[in-house]
């Protein structure tokens, strides 16, 4: 027997164990857990440790509702997000960093699970959805790691699975949402529609084109079960969009140049994903051409024009950081998951058994620099706790910590600012020295690299 068919006995064995199955999800727990352990709070998790109506520690429920609602006059109508952010803090650290793994791994298997409702057991599939999502998310670290981070986005993206899976199964699979369910779902999509600005745009028009197409094309008026979802979550983005601080922070002002940047920027996360692009139009094509079941294309086509619209909504922002496209890059990946959990059967050709090859290598240097680079940063992190111990210790009122150097996008830390070297006075110095209890926190950068300058 060759290399080619023991590969291909391989896989094949590997996808349909029902053992394997229950040990990939172990695995990917296991791996998100270890990176969440290895990610300390930074940046905005000092700021809302704090209450945003009293400035002081936010110690009760009671102190995290105020807090968000006079966060909502002052920064931006994410009521939502910055509830979960602020209550983590309140609690240890290890509560944080289980919950949010199980959130990612729960993101992947409801993905996977409507992707394969009508097959057997494929862990190709489960683990594929996985490593999509870890090599194209962009800014892995600060989306899924990072708790303010995390709060905002993967749990938008939890928030954003859970009101739209139900409107899927509708038009793929006709299965109605249970009477039972329809207050619950209800109040799941007031929440989503109040997450995340474009997020919550792409889910709620995602949700709008599915009733539609169930109504107008399907003829299934039982779909207008989901009109009270639908208007839940429309009310929930409004309630976000026009919290007080909204209007001021977040809307554009429309310039030509802004505009331009912003265009740059939604083009640019288009062409990050050309691969999956070029993946779902030949599955699609595939799929069109042997009369792949019209309910499917359908779902596909509508769950991309929603990643379209969570991308261009962007166009009236005043900017685009990275960060925001994971709803355009996760739908980007379930779109592509749907199709071609259809045509793939587990018997690997030449071209795919090479991709496949590809992908696993891709993605596990990508895990082993990942770690590196958390692990670097942890280890000095450690080391500026223990310089904040024995500066509190001597009760000095000036602590000096050092800035860790990064190097990947798994790292929480690329992208944002840990410590402002220039002014003390500045964010987020401020908020750390108010969290430790210091008058001043000097920020100092390292210039011998990763391992060195301690």
């Amino acid at each position: 027997m060759n290399k080619s068919s023991k590969l291909k006995d391989y896989l094949r064995t590997y996808s349909a164990s029902k053992k394997m199955h229950v040990a990939t999800l172990a695995f990917m727990f296991a791996i998100m857990l270890v990176f969440n352990m290895l990610t300390k709070i930074v940046a905005d998790d000092y700021t809302y440790a704090f209450s945003f109506a009293t400035g002081e520690r936010v110690d009760s429920l009671a102190s995290v509702i105020d807090s968000v609602i006079a966060h909502g006059e002052q920064l931006n109508g994410r009521y939502f997000a910055h509830f979960f952010a602020q209550v983590f803090l309140m609690l240890p650290g290890i509560i944080f960093d289980v919950v949010n793994s199980l959130v990612f791994v729960s993101t992947i298997y409801m993905v996977y699970l409507v992707c394969n409702k009508e097959k057997k057991t494929n862990n190709l599939l489960l683990l594929s959805i996985f490593a999509a999502d870890w090599l194209f998310q962009h800014d892995f670290g600060q989306v899924n790691l990072w708790l303010d981070g995390a709060c905002n986005y993967l749990f938008g993206v939890f928030f954003g699975l859970l009101f739209i899976l139900p409107y899927v199964n509708s038009l793929l699979y006709q299965k109605h949402l249970h009477p039972l369910l329809i207050i619950p779902h209800m109040a799941v999509s007031v929440i989503l529609g109040g997450y995340l600005e474009p997020l919550s745009v792409g889910f709620v028009c995602m949700a709008g084109l599915f009733l539609l197409a169930e109504l107008f094309w399907f003829k299934n008026f039982r779909a207008l079960a989901f009109v009270p979802s639908l208007l839940c979550s429309v009310l929930g983005l409004a309630i976000m969009v026009f919290a007080p601080a909204e209007r001021v922070n977040k809307l554009s002002e429309f310039s030509l140049s802004n505009i331009l940047t912003v265009f740059g920027m939604v083009m640019l996360m288009i062409a990050s994903v050309i691969p999956l692009i070029i993946i779902f139009a030949v599955l699609y094509r595939r799929q069109k051409r042997a009369g792949g079941a019209e309910r499917l294309l359908f779902t596909a086509a509508i769950i991309a024009i929603g990643a379209l619209a969570s991308n261009f909504i962007m166009l009236i922002a005043k900017y685009y950081a990275a960060r925001c496209s994971i709803s355009f890059i996760f739908l980007s990946i379930f779109a592509t998951a749907l199709l071609y959990a259809r045509v793939e059967d587990n018997s690997l050709g030449k071209h795919e058994q090479i991709f496949v090859r590809i992908f696993v290598i891709c993605t596990a240097v990508c895990l082993v620099l990942g770690f590196v680079d958390n692990l670097a940063t942890f280890i000095q992190l450690e080391n500026n706790e223990a310089r904040i111990e024995e500066a509190l210790e001597r009760g000095d009122t000036t602590v000096e910590l050092k800035i860790p150097v990064v190097f990947t996008k798994y790292n929480c830390l690329m992208g944002i600012r840990y410590l402002d070297d220039e002014n003390p006075r500045a964010w987020p110095n401020c908020s750390v020295a108010e969290y430790y209890g210091f008058d001043t926190v000097v920020g100092k950068r390292q210039i011998k690299g990763i391992f060195g300058g301690w």
